[in-house]
């Protein structure tokens, strides 16, 4: 691995939609579920319940997830109730490793396109090495999108000013962009009508129809060149696919 400390998050973009919190506790509890199935890294879930000011066992708070969902009802500036902006959801596993935590972070059932992540790592750590596979994310990501079905999806690393220069000799500088170093993508059926894929990318059919794209089929590693070269080409693809903005590239 580089010397470099490299955070992976996947984050998905979610159709706007005016869900219940029945809906979007469901959605949730499944997700959790399914994730307990793929890998013991996803176990002793807590989801966030402000309105308790506490963190509730999954066990707990499976009994009462709609009343959950509801204390998470985003609110304005005077603390009223705001249903345009949806619910905004955390939940967390309880590993003892803070690069080993898991964090599924959801804003859903709003009027605009909602949004999710799942982070490995902390705040303030990067995601353990050890943990960072091909099949673990894939099945994640694959796993989460069948439930929430996302417009789009991908799995990135993020560094500090990855933009600045090449992350290690031979290797291209990477644009400051949205996707930041994407290793795995996913375009839902309704985004892929018309595309034509980058050929150096590894393709395969998602379950639903939809199309997964990566950098590479092996684990992701930071310190080979061409794992970056194709990183670099696979987030211009989303970018051209979904139409967002690189950013300022002369960003600090």
């Amino acid at each position: 691995m580089n010397e470099r400390l490299f955070r992976f998050t996947i984050q998905y973009r979610l159709p706007r939609g005016h869900e219940t919190s029945a809906v979007i506790g469901a959605k949730l509890l499944d997700s959790l579920d399914a994730l307990s199935r793929i890998d013991p890294l996803f176990t002793d879930w807590k989801i966030l319940d402000p309105a308790a000011m506490a963190s509730l066992p999954l066990a707990i708070a499976r009994t009462r997830i709609s009343t959950v969902v509801e204390n998470n009802l985003a609110r304005d500036d005077y603390d009223q109730p705001e249903p345009e902006s949806g619910y905004s959801l955390v939940a967390q596993t309880g590993n003892d490793i803070p690069s080993r935590i898991v964090t599924l972070r959801a804003t859903a059932g709003a009027v605009f396109d909602g949004e999710m992540s799942l982070r490995f790592g902390d705040v303030l750590q990067p995601t353990d090495p050890s943990i960072v596979t091909y099949r673990l994310f894939r099945e994640a990501l694959l796993a989460t999108s069948a439930i929430w079905r996302p417009l789009w999806a991908y799995l990135s690393a993020s560094t500090s000013h990855y933009w600045k220069g090449p992350i290690v000799p031979g290797a291209p500088v990477i644009r400051h962009n949205p996707f930041s170093i994407t290793w795995i993508a996913y375009l839902s059926p309704a985004v892929t009508r018309g595309f034509v894929v980058e050929p150096e990318l590894r393709t395969d059919s998602a379950p639903d129809g939809g199309l997964l794209m990566s950098a590479t089929d092996q684990r992701f590693d930071p310190s080979n060149p061409e794992h970056l070269r194709r990183a670099c080409i696979l987030a211009e693809t989303m970018i051209a696919r979904t139409g967002l903005k690189f950013p300022n590239d002369n960003r600090d």
